[in-house]
């Protein structure tokens, strides 16, 4: 019984009208799981952006309370990959339980960090005294020279990614895009070569982390050429893709300031390859399309950028808007699945 109450805390916390709402979702959802209704196969494809990243913590989170989906695959880029990695290593080796654990523990350490970084550039410093350190860690880390020729993530990695499970033969499929900057193509790692190396390389913007050498050749945050991959998850056995989207092109109102300009040259450089993947999918014939769903974290909020810090207060409100898309999302599965069983059931009488 605790275990119960345990998994059904995150969806009763809030009273009224909401409350009952959930309510009645989880009973829909334990009716079709009693009845033997069958599962969803479902593909994630899980879009970087940084702090916003944090948003697609609260969907997993989500997505595992749900017994009636079926994951077969993960595709990521940078932040994408980061929270596919620990997800499933959770989930490997401690169930669903497991997967929620190891999300809140790495996000937990990956805002603590930020949250340390700020004490290393207060803001009590004079505006040009803060330019000239900026200026020198950027000159120094454009290429591929951290000025601490570390990556702190790397020690994070280690410790919330388990590679051997990930390497498991019935571990859930993972494409890992990173980007080659010799050719400029995108490297797609799979379960088999995934290592915390090419993590990094999947996440490493270059004037922010030093260039991650594989197999002799230089990477970069797999955001600038598939982010995330779409394609592999078109042949792995599916009923539908759930993309969960961070950013989009484009904006509201053309950019003025050079703070403005320099964030939508930013948006469009890791947006731009998404929409040409998806116009290469639309061109596939119908019958070799898998559906694509989305959850956009820009419905939920648009004032945060993936420039933004992953602080403790940011990424714990990222993560309460991802939850509360994904919860939308997935009634809407259920109401479908309720139909589809009901149909079925008259059609056999």
């Amino acid at each position: 019984m605790a275990h119960r109450e345990e998994k059904l805390r995150p969806l009763l916390k809030h009273n009224g009208p909401a409350r009952r709402l959930r309510l009645a979702y989880v009973k829909a959802a334990r009716d079709l799981a009693r009845r033997g209704a069958k599962k969803t196969k479902l593909n994630l494809a899980l879009q970087g952006g940084g702090a916003l990243g944090a948003f697609t913590w609260g969907v997993l989170d989500r997505l595992s309370y749900e017994r009636l989906i079926d994951v077969r695959a993960f595709s990521g880029a940078s932040a994408g990959a980061l929270n596919a990695a620990v997800f499933l290593s959770g989930l490997k080796n401690g169930g669903r339980g497991g997967a929620r654990n190891a999300l809140r523990r790495f996000w937990t350490e990956v805002a603590n960090a930020a949250s340390f970084a700020n004490f290393l550039f207060p803001p009590m410093l004079l505006p040009g005294q803060l330019a000239l350190i900026e200026d020198a860690f950027n000159a120094s880390s454009r290429y591929g020279l951290s000025p601490m020729k570390i990556n702190p993530l790397k020690d994070i990695l280690a410790r919330h990614v388990d590679l051997d499970a990930l390497r498991a033969e019935d571990a859930p499929r993972l494409y890992i895009a990173a980007t080659n900057v010799l050719t400029g193509r995108a490297r797609i790692f799979t379960n088999d070569d995934l290592s915390v190396d090419a993590l990094l390389a999947s996440a490493c913007i270059p004037n922010l982390h030093p260039t991650v050498m594989i197999d002799a050749a230089p990477y970069w945050d797999g955001g600038f050429s598939a982010n995330p991959p779409i394609m592999p998850l078109m042949e792995n056995d599916a009923e539908r893709i759930l993309l969960v989207r961070l950013m989009r092109s484009g904006t509201g109102k053309a950019p003025r300031t050079t703070n403005e300009i320099d964030d939508y040259i930013k948006n469009h450089l890791f947006t731009r390859p998404l929409d040409d993947e998806l116009e290469r999918v639309a061109l596939l014939p119908r019958a070799s399309r898998t559906p694509i769903d989305e959850i956009d974290a820009s419905d939920a909020d648009s004032s945060v950028s993936f420039t933004s810090q992953p602080t403790p207060r940011l990424v714990n409100d990222l993560f309460e808007k991802g939850a509360a898309a994904a919860e939308q999302y997935f009634a809407g599965l259920i109401r479908a699945h309720q139909e589809e069983h009901e149909r079925q059931a008259g059609a056999a009488e």
